[in-house]
């Protein structure tokens, strides 16, 4: 029991310490190192790459999107456009159906 008590200790005096070693002063630095990444680095970083994710992405999508949306305005309704366009295609597929027919009666 006496190396039990003996043990518990020097394991107490250990964690109590208030001694620097040089596995905690190992530890502070590598503390240190992370709050300088995650408060200033990390911070840096995700302005950076929210700064460039408008400059390649957003500013292009939403200019785009004022160049279209102001000639659909001048155009006119988006939908008329659509049902012109459907109209035309479906007057072409029966002109090619009664051209295919025609040339089948014919032959």
């Amino acid at each position: 029991m006496s190396h039990r008590n003996e043990l518990d200790q020097v394991v107490d005096r250990i964690f109590k310490s208030t001694q620097e070693t040089e596995a905690s002063k190992t530890l502070k630095e590598i503390e240190s190192n992370n709050r300088y990444i995650m408060n200033t680095q990390l911070r840096k970083l995700v302005e950076l790459h929210d700064t460039s994710f408008q400059q390649k992405c957003v500013i292009p999508v939403s200019a785009l999107y004022e160049r279209h949306s102001e000639q659909v305005l001048r155009d006119g309704d988006l939908q008329s456009c659509a049902e012109l366009i459907d109209r035309d295609i479906r007057i072409i597929e029966t002109a090619m159906e009664l051209i295919k027919d025609s040339k089948k009666s014919n032959s």
